[in-house]
């Protein structure tokens, strides 16, 4: 059976996973332009559920964050996976939403696991901040950022994105599944009560990210090590990474999220 995603696209390959969804890459079959789009299978009756994640990114136009551009559902469900999760949503889902993005075929872990040369620490940084401001300026708190979900584009440039558990600030609401994101990343204060996220939620999570592109680790196992080192302590030892990045991660460890600094206090400091 046609439909408007395999009547308009011709799909390439899959990307990934994102939050309760698969990404392909997919060409435009009118104008051969690519685009990255998700496929997010839902049930009916949850259907302004499943829309949070592209209102919010729809109005998030900016540099350091993956553009949008056009969604659309189609009636039935398209083949997303087959993971316990999946499994169980699926077996719900009535009709499917896809979501067509900026395609970014690499992401920060790619770049971290790949070790080809010296990652520029601090233009990322910038960038990272520069998109932080703006999300948290816009009042959307990101919710899961890690380097499973900051992408790379063509010129190295980042690129921030699956804001499937994204919330405005303000919003009690939690988001599909338990509301969390990556265990490694997340705040402490989000293992006492949920609803307490923040935008300084997303800082704690900024300042993990920062350690591991200053202090590349060799594998999984010892970057769950130290992360939870870090999260009982906030403190790095010194001939770890260089001053200025110590001095950085130290601030956004903060147990305390008042005491975390925002991104455009740390662009302000920083990157004046």
């Amino acid at each position: 059976m046609q439909t408007r995603y395999t009547v308009d696209f011709q799909e390439i390959r899959r990307l990934g996973k994102g939050g309760f969804g698969r990404v392909y890459e997919c060409k435009h079959k009118l104008d051969e332009s690519t685009y990255a789009v998700k496929k997010i299978p839902f049930p009916d009756q949850e259907h302004a559920e499943y829309l949070r994640e592209v209102k919010i990114l729809a109005a998030l136009q900016h540099p350091s964050v993956i553009r949008y551009y056009q969604c659309w559902i189609e009636l039935g469900v398209s083949d997303v996976g087959s993971s316990s999760d999946e499994d169980e949503m699926m077996s719900k889902a009535t009709h499917t939403l896809f979501v067509a993005m900026e395609l970014c075929t690499s992401t920060l872990h790619a770049r971290l696991e790949a070790k080809i040369e010296k990652v520029p620490v601090f233009r990322y940084l910038k960038e990272l901040l520069e998109g932080l401001q703006f999300i948290h300026e816009k009042g959307v708190i990101h919710g899961d950022l890690s380097r499973d979900n900051i992408f790379l584009d063509d010129h190295d440039h980042i690129k921030i994105g699956d804001f499937g558990l994204a919330r405005n600030t303000g919003d009690d609401s939690i988001p599909i599944g338990d509301g969390l994101g990556n265990m490694m990343y997340r705040a402490p204060e989000l293992s006492i009560d949920p609803r307490l996220i923040s935008t300084k939620s997303d800082m704690f999570s900024l300042g993990l990210v920062l350690f591991e592109l200053s202090c590349p680790l060799a594998t999984g196992y010892e970057r769950a090590r130290q992360f939870e080192e870090l999260k009982k302590s906030g403190e790095i030892p010194e001939e770890t990474v260089d001053e200025t990045s110590r001095e950085i991660i130290c601030q956004l460890l903060k147990k305390d999220p008042q005491q975390r600094p925002s991104a455009a206090q740390l662009l302000h400091r920083y990157f004046p």
